[in-house]
């Protein structure tokens, strides 16, 4: 009977140190995304949009590393609404409109930033 009890609290010790590092990695990778979007809305300002491009492909590529780990940790519809800005944003900077790849940036980070926020752990994403 004490075995069982050692393996319980083993198991759930294992557990939360899962459930902290996936937070953990949710929200160092939220902040890499974010910043990654910095250098693109910078070259869109100045309608650089061969360095935005250049830009957008490095936070692309990163995104792509990361959604592979999200999908294990996150709530689908998150990785969907990411990914449909991202899909948005490439467009946006294909047809060069200055307005609206500042608008779908934005709706990026505030996207990355419910992520995070959702995933932290706080009392009322317990409650």
């Amino acid at each position: 009977m004490k075995r069982q009890y050692l393996l319980l609290a083993a198991a759930a010790v294992l557990l939360a140190a899962g459930c902290f590092a996936g937070l953990r990695y949710v929200s160092r990778s939220t902040e890499q995304l974010s910043a990654m979007t910095r250098p693109v809305l910078a070259a869109v300002e100045k309608q650089d949009w061969p360095a935005a491009q250049a830009a957008y492909s490095a936070l692309e590529q990163d995104w792509r590393r990361h959604a592979g780990v999200w999908q294990t940790i996150i709530r689908h519809e998150d990785l969907r609404d990411i990914e449909g800005v991202m899909v948005d944003l490439q467009v946006t900077l294909a047809e060069e409109n200055r307005a609206q790849a500042a608008k779908e940036l934005a709706e990026l980070l505030f996207y990355l930033e419910q992520v995070a926020e959702n995933e932290s752990l706080r009392l009322q994403n317990i409650l």
